[in-house]
């Protein structure tokens, strides 16, 4: 029952971004790679994030872009 419900729930979206890119002019195959980039989107999401155990290589890549964003540190004592 529930992948019924969350075949229609796909379906429906999927149908919304095609009848809104046929509303603002883009083709069919603009909305169809807009809709398996939004799926491919959600399903690396959830892979990245609900990996366990987490990967070496993603905490690494979280912790250099945590590291990049601290603030500078300024000694004038020398």
């Amino acid at each position: 029952m529930i992948d019924l419900l969350k075949g229609v729930v796909i379906g429906l979206a999927m149908l919304g971004c095609l009848s809104l890119g046929v509303w603002h002019g883009e083709s069919f195959g603009d909305v169809k790679a807009i809709a398996e980039y939004e799926l491919g989107y959600d399903a690396g999401y959830n892979d990245a994030l609900y990996q366990r155990p987490v990967s070496e290589a993603l905490e690494m890549v979280c912790l250099g872009l945590w590291f990049a964003q601290l603030p500078e540190k300024k000694d004038n004592k020398l």
